[in-house]
């Protein structure tokens, strides 16, 4: 594969997620060794080599200068968060069979996919891929599982490289960062743009807008709404013309416009809908007033500061300001834009409590003791892998306690054991990576 020849990558980019930012910085630099050139989708395309994740004719017109299609690491492909996450991606897919691209998969977090018709599209899709590469062992069984060949390999995060020397902290009192996930706003959109910062990288700070992030004494503002999602369905008569190998992309161009449900069962009346966004409203306000309970609790024992650090603002932020307010110890709301900056924050940290997988990622390459908060099932399978390739245990409950605290800040593991267990993950996801590159020097 020449330099000139550049693939195609997809992922979350672009929407102000620092995690999938992160991934896409980890990426581009190993690509980039490897003299591998990439075209980017994503929601806010500024550079060149970057194309409107929303232009079905721009991705088209990409996807057949390119040589392959990839998913570059997160969780793709899953339909917890709303069945147009995983449409969009199977539809991608189905662009790459009508271009005659092969599609490679590296770093991915796959599931949970409710509905038989949506893990049957999965299936039909994911069956045509030239390589399938799963961040944690769940996803390889549950690909193995509907007859697909998919190999372990680790979140792509990891291919950044270890830290070399421990942090120095030099604060009396212990610094506790909190990584919480808040409540998902359909809609939303932060304009922040999340980089990388070693001197003399390619990838480049570019503007951004303002009211991303804040601190404790800044008043929030509305985000812009995000724009119409492409209507895949309206290229579907050119797509009529191919045999019936390619019928299956039919199906997804039609589920697109809605005219089959992905999800078994009859839809949820919208009281039922309406109902749930209030639960879980609640149970955010219930994780702010245990975080508050919790924190008062452990400054009564010792002495403590507070850091707030929004991985994700346009969801994040609303909860970290709202225990911010609440709060009668040192804190504050950290506005974390690039991965350096916000490794440096979490190297002058005592103990990370996160519900945000690439909270603890980053936890980990700064050698930092942390708690996992189990919200999702892809914090158990980090949690899970760490163990499996290190022997580090990472305690994962759904809330830490006072006590819970204390156990951790009173007797933490090693900066040796902890970096330890990243540079284990960081040996599984460069295995993985050049194993990927490999499949994609067969072309």
């Amino acid at each position: 594969m020449t330099r000139k020849t550049a693939i195609l990558v997809c992922g979350y980019y672009g929407y102000g997620n620092l995690g999938d930012e992160a991934i896409r910085v980890a990426l581009r630099d190993a690509l980039g060794k490897r003299g591998i050139d990439a075209l980017w989708l994503t929601a806010q395309p500024q550079a060149q080599d970057e194309i409107n994740r929303r232009s079905v004719l721009r991705v088209y017109d990409a996807m057949r200068r390119s040589r392959a299609l990839v998913l570059g690491g997160g969780g793709s492909l899953q339909n917890r968060t709303s069945n147009r996450s995983l449409l969009y991606y199977l539809g991608l897919m189905g662009l790459s069979r009508i271009a005659r691209k092969s599609v490679f998969l590296i770093g991915q977090g796959i599931g949970p996919i409710h509905g038989r018709f949506a893990r049957l599209l999965t299936r039909i899709a994911l069956k045509h891929a030239a390589y399938i590469g799963c961040r944690d062992q769940g996803s390889v069984s549950f690909l193995r599982d509907m007859g697909l060949n998919a190999l372990l390999d680790a979140d792509l995060v990891f291919l950044l490289p270890p830290i070399e020397v421990p942090p120095t902290r030099s604060s009396a009192a212990r610094n506790i960062v909190l990584c919480l996930k808040g409540t998902k706003h359909e809609g939303l959109i932060c304009h922040s743009r999340w980089v990388t910062q070693d001197k003399g990288s390619s990838f480049k700070t570019l503007p951004e807008t303002k009211n991303c992030l804040t601190t404790k004494d800044t008043k929030g503002s509305e985000d812009e709404p995000l724009g119409p999602v492409p209507e895949l369905g309206d290229i579907a008569q050119p797509i009529a013309a191919f045999d019936s190998s390619s019928s299956f992309i039919l199906r997804v161009l039609r589920a697109l416009r809605g005219k089959f449900p992905l999800v078994s069962g009859p839809r949820k009346p919208k009281s039922e809908i309406t109902a749930h966004s209030k639960q879980h409203g609640t149970d955010k306000a219930e994780m702010v007033e245990r975080t508050v309970h919790m924190l008062d609790e452990v400054s009564r024992r010792t002495k403590i500061s507070v850091t707030l650090l929004p991985f994700f603002p346009a969801q994040d932020l609303s909860i970290s300001e709202k225990i911010a307010s609440r709060l009668n110890i040192p804190c504050r709301i950290v506005r974390a834009d690039t991965i350096d900056n916000t490794i440096h924050v979490l190297e002058e940290a005592d103990l990370v409590i996160s519900s945000r997988l690439h909270g603890l990622e980053f936890a980990l390459r700064a050698g930092v003791p942390m708690i996992a908060v189990n919200e999702d099932q892809k914090i158990n399978a980090f949690v899970a892998e760490v163990k499996e390739s290190s022997g580090l245990e990472i305690p994962c409950i759904n809330f830490p306690s006072c006590e819970q605290v204390m156990r951790v800040l009173g007797s933490p593991p090693s900066f040796a054991s902890v970096r330890g267990a990243y540079v284990a993950m960081h040996a599984r996801a460069t295995e993985g990576f050049s194993r990927f590159v490999a499949a994609l020097e067969e072309l």
